[in-house]
């Protein structure tokens, strides 16, 4: 269920579509500079410590503090989380991964209705090229898989469990957890593979400011810094870690060398000083017809490289439009070094996600192209999304704005709700959507 070629994670349309407007000069020197030599990848934070629980957790365990969980990820395994869907993969076959999804569980639902609704929705988007994967539940609360990827068969296990909690409009949480392997091998793996989902737990998320000027329009949370020019903004947490937007073109397809989506996304990244080491995966979307009657196109990209000296761990997603000989596009990618990728892809590629230049940059565009890219609506079958799910909040003394995931509503002084600042001088927010 990593495998983006085949699996849940596969690349969504951006709700952003490249629009040739005035030419993006994007030097080399200002980029690598900004990403290189900066503090957008410089000195920063340190690596989360690793803990080893007991009983059903015997993974190390990762904690993401953005979107609020901790999980169990072997040593050497990929963490990643897209619209309420974690991921954790031994390699990038696809063949060997562990599983959870939260949901809300509706008032009323019996535990097993819930069950069987995510697991159809998990084999619905997981079903698809050459990948299959089927559930069958064998009690209220336990189910197997069976499935192949490519010609490999594969087999597992999924369970559900639901826990109490403080949330706005919710008090019970589904967390569906599970793993399949190859069948020969699912054995040896299972100990590990059961763990990812036993160490599992809510966790504080974290508050993405909502910000906006004359270029941009972006989430990002407080202590993060901005490197901006005209066509490209670089948000970073701290030194090593960091999320980025270029605009690039148009670009004259006869004197650049740059004539498709790939070559659009490579071209981006060499000007912005990222070398790509090993490509871990990669992924063309399908070609699409643009307004103008050229052609659409989305690549995706995950590697492991270098800026500078700096070795990183990088996703990278470009969507191009080509028509009259000259090709367009934007590029968002998220950098971490290798030892944070698994506790910060998943906010990072959130931040980047929610860039928006200035021909359309707004609140309703940010959440449209997140859940596009997150590939899991507000509503789906019936359950709400918890993982990833934000609300629209905004701070009655100041009129900042944010978007507030789920996990951080919690009982403060002035009672349940969502809250900033420190101990002592919280502010409570106005919730302005759902």
């Amino acid at each position: 269920m990593a495998d983006r070629g085949d699996s849940a994670g596969r690349v969504a349309r951006d709700g952003l579509r490249a629009r040739v407007i005035v030419p993006a000069l994007a030097t080399a020197a200002l980029i690598t500079g900004a990403v290189g030599t900066t503090s957008a990848m410089a000195s920063g934070p340190t690596a989360p410590k690793a803990t080893v629980a007991s009983g059903s957790c015997s993974d190390p365990v990762v904690t993401d503090g953005y979107d609020g969980f901790r999980v169990g990820v072997p040593r050497g395994w990929n963490l990643q989380s897209t619209g309420g869907l974690i991921t954790v993969a031994k390699d990038y076959t696809g063949q060997t991964n562990g599983f959870i999804q939260t949901a809300y569980v509706t008032r009323g639902q019996s535990v097993r209705g819930f069950f069987t609704k995510v697991l159809a929705y998990l084999a619905k988007i997981t079903s698809t090229g050459s990948t299959t994967l089927a559930f069958h539940v064998t009690g209220g609360t336990t189910a197997t898989a069976t499935g192949r990827v490519g010609s490999v068969a594969v087999s597992g296990k999924a369970s559900v469990r639901v826990i109490g909690v403080s949330a706005n409009g919710h008090s019970e949480l589904g967390i569906v957890s599970g793993y399949f392997a190859p069948t020969s091998q699912v054995g040896p793996e299972r100990n590990e593979l059961a763990s990812i989902g036993g160490c599992y737990a809510p966790a504080r998320g974290t508050l993405f400011r909502f910000f906006r000027d004359s270029q941009f329009a972006y989430v990002m949370p407080a202590g993060w810094g901005v490197i901006e020019r005209s066509d490209l903004l670089f948000l970073h947490d701290g030194a090593n870690a960091s999320a980025n937007y270029l605009f690039v073109g148009p670009l004259l397809e006869s004197s650049s060398g740059v004539t498709d989506n790939q070559s659009l996304l490579s071209y981006s990244m060499k000007e912005a000083g990222v070398t790509v080491d090993k490509l871990l995966l990669t992924e063309s979307g399908p070609t699409q017809i643009a307004s103008n009657g050229g052609t659409e196109q989305e690549v995706f990209y995950y590697f492991l490289g270098h800026v500078g000296s700096k070795a990183i761990h990088g996703e990278a997603r470009a969507i191009s439009s080509v028509g009259s000989g000259a090709i367009s596009g934007v590029v968002r990618f998220a950098l971490t070094t290798p030892d944070l990728w698994n506790s910060l892809n998943g906010g990072l590629m959130w931040a980047a996600l929610s860039i928006q230049h200035s021909f359309s940059g707004d609140l309703a565009q940010i959440q449209q192209a997140q859940e596009q890219q997150a590939g899991f609506a507000q509503q789906v079958a019936g359950f709400d999304q918890a993982l990833n799910g934000t609300d629209l909040v905004e701070d009655p003394s100041t009129g900042a704005q944010y978007e507030a995931p789920y996990s951080d509503y919690q009982t403060g002084p002035d009672g349940p709700g969502y809250y900033v600042g420190s101990p002592g001088s919280e502010q409570k927010l106005t919730v302005l959507t759902r």
